[in-house]
């Protein structure tokens, strides 16, 4: 499963899900059009207030399966 955290998560939060064998690309501060194509091959999206997640953003990104907001 391939995990895109968008926003600031503590490390041990990506860390903790790299040892449950996940793949993770925590990387905040991107602008739409660049999560937009991290997102293509993303399972799952964690977020927290910053990035907002629009009806597009879901629909360009056909394998995911998970939107979560961490806080």
């Amino acid at each position: 499963m391939h995990i895109v955290i968008a926003d600031s998560l503590p490390a041990s939060a990506a860390n903790s899900l790299r040892a449950a064998g996940y793949t993770v690309d925590a990387r905040s501060g991107r602008k739409p059009e660049e999560l937009a194509l991290d997102l293509v091959n993303a399972d799952a999206l964690i977020v927290r207030s910053a990035t907002q997640v629009t009806a597009s953003l879901i629909e360009g990104a056909p394998n995911l399966r998970v939107v979560a907001r961490a806080g």
